[in-house]
């Protein structure tokens, strides 16, 4: 059935009033009225777009605006008086449906973001998202995915992202997951609307534990037709991990242990194909996020994250995942927090796994090396664990660590010699171009970081060699001043970030981020550990029997 005859067999039903008040929606339940409600959903699934005009400017959005909210007003005020009587309210469905579509053309003017904004129509928007009529719904998600789509420019998109979320939308989309979560292209389309709006609404969606439950529980579902929302749920799961990380310890253990779940059921898949590795990709990422917060990192080790990890470095599973599972684990054995984890790495078979100092692929080697150092930074000094540790550095090992270093010293001196003769070529036009300062700075940097972070880190685990039973073996391949110039050299880089707290506060500042003040207290620990080195292995020095 056409428009025109919905519109006739309308008129034969009975005038309608299009007085509109201007109230909130009437929360009535739907009614079914068999045929007569699929014609009403052709109906408004038939509202075309409405024509553009000539000119987009702040009286033409205001002009919209109106026309708008009284089609919202009309459309809640028809569906009150005519509950019963469908028929009675579907013109008021397709007019609001026409305007709705005459939203989509702000996406071409985001200078009018602002105006829309301020005009006290966004909880008019977002309240859309609850209606009756889940096309209606569905017209409005899309609306907003236009309106926030990457490929509008400016920062008028932060700004609308940011007032959309403080209208409460992270809510009002949850709740309309759970309507719409058998049709599977709807529910795509709210996950790609949550995905735009997650790095400014992290916060609401990690409070918001509906939310949480229906992202797992759509990560959970493994159906091919399902593995697009899947993808997407993996995502801003992993987003809101890495943005929030001060309030992971909200998402609980049941979070924890489904994320781990389903890295497990990936973990023995011979291929892996680009949509799947996402996922995967987000899961891991996400499980670092975790394990890395001191909250985050207790339900990892009680849901045996660090044994799972430990899995997926065996050679039966999928190469792919082992640089990823390396990182997670680096994560779980680094800060305060990381005594336990790594005993759970000693006592779970890890030490093998892990002692590699040749054979690693260059992604993965820092990952070993960090991991190294982490065991014998934070085992305890008389217990079993860190005797095992100690032991696994056998005299092949200590000399492949000694090559490892005069390699990566080689190729930063090469580097240097590099960045040396291309600071020279530039110098008048970096002079002139402050761009082209910063960036090639940030460049050179880059590049000699690669290789001096791997000799610091070898460096630091050959100070812990020197102190331990193996001290001789350590002290007859490298100088121990060697490593005690490094060591030096790693606390003064360090020492500058230390102390600028505003707060009175060690390397706490009181307008720092929640992850920046994490990060100090990582680098804090850090320069304890050397601080601790260089005063031990000086005192060795002094000692008559060394």
């Amino acid at each position: 059935m056409d428009v025109d005859q919905l519109l006739k067999r309308s008129r034969q039903d009975g005038p309608e009033d299009s007085t509109g008040n201007g109230n909130g929606e009437s929360k009535k339940a739907r009614v079914d009225v068999g045929d007569t409600a699929s014609q009403i959903e052709e109906y408004v699934d038939n509202a075309g777009e409405a024509d553009a005009p000539e000119t987009y400017d702040e009286a033409f959005l205001k002009n919209l605006l109106v026309k708008f909210e009284t089609a919202v007003s009309t459309n809640l005020e028809h569906r009150e008086k005519f509950a019963n009587e469908p028929l009675k309210f579907y013109d008021s469905e397709y007019a609001l449906v026409q305007v709705i579509n005459s939203l989509s053309l702000l996406s071409e003017q985001p200078d009018l973001y602002d105006a829309l904004v301020n005009s006290g129509s966004l909880g008019t928007i977002v309240s859309l998202i609850g209606h009756d009529n889940e096309q209606i719904c569905e017209k409005m998600v899309q609306v907003l995915i236009d309106l926030t789509d990457d490929d509008v420019d400016g920062d008028e998109v932060d700004l609308l992202q940011q007032e959309l979320i403080k209208a409460d939308m992270i809510a009002g989309l949850t709740e309309l997951l759970y309507r719409v979560e058998d049709d599977n292209a709807f529910v795509e389309k709210v996950l790609t609307l949550f995905e735009r709006l997650v790095d400014e609404g992290a916060e609401r969606i990690i409070s918001n534990q509906r939310a949480v439950q229906f992202l797992l529980k759509m990560l959970a579902n493994d159906q091919i037709r399902f593995q697009q929302s899947r993808q997407s749920a993996a995502y801003i799961l992993c987003t809101v991990c890495q943005t929030e990380s001060k309030l992971i310890g909200e998402l609980g253990s049941k979070a924890v242990e489904t994320l781990l779940e389903q890295a497990n059921a990936l973990r023995s898949a011979k291929t892996l194909d680009f949509q799947t590795k996402e996922i995967a990709g987000s899961i891991l990422d996400a499980l670092a996020a975790i394990a890395r917060n001191v909250a985050g990192k207790q339900l990892f080790l009680d849901a045996e994250g660090v044994e799972l990890m430990l899995l997926l470095l065996e050679k039966s599973c999928n190469k792919w995942f082992k640089p990823r599972a390396l990182r997670v684990l680096v994560a779980a054995v680094r800060g305060y927090a990381a005594g336990e984890a790594c005993q759970r790495v000693v006592n779970s078979g890890g030490l093998s796994k892990l002692i590699k100092t040749s054979g690693p692929a260059p992604e993965e080697l820092d990952s070993h090396l960090w991991i190294q150092l982490s065991l014998l930074r934070w085992l305890d000094l008389d217990s079993e664990e860190r005797f095992r540790t100690i032991h696994k550095y056998n005299e092949k090992k200590v000399h492949d660590l000694v090559t490892l270093r005069s390699e990566k010293k080689a190729a930063l001196k090469n580097v240097t010699n590099r960045i040396s003769e291309e600071r020279a070529a530039l110098r008048a036009q970096m002079e002139e171009d402050e761009l082209l300062k910063v960036t090639k700075e940030f460049e050179w940097d880059r590049d000699q970081s690669i290789f001096l972070e791997t000799i610091q880190v070898v460096d630091a685990i050959f100070a812990w060699l020197m102190l331990s039973d193996l001290g001789d073996l350590a002290k007859s391949v490298i100088e121990k001043d060697e490593v005690l110039s490094t060591l030096r050299q790693q606390l003064e880089d360090i020492r500058p970030n230390e102390n600028d707290g505003s707060d009175g506060t060690t390397g706490q500042n009181s307008s720092q981020s929640y992850v920046e003040q994490e990060f100090q207290k990582d680098t804090a620990a850090y320069a304890e550990m050397l601080e601790a080195l260089i005063a031990a292995l000086g005192e060795a020095e002094q000692d008559p029997r060394n």
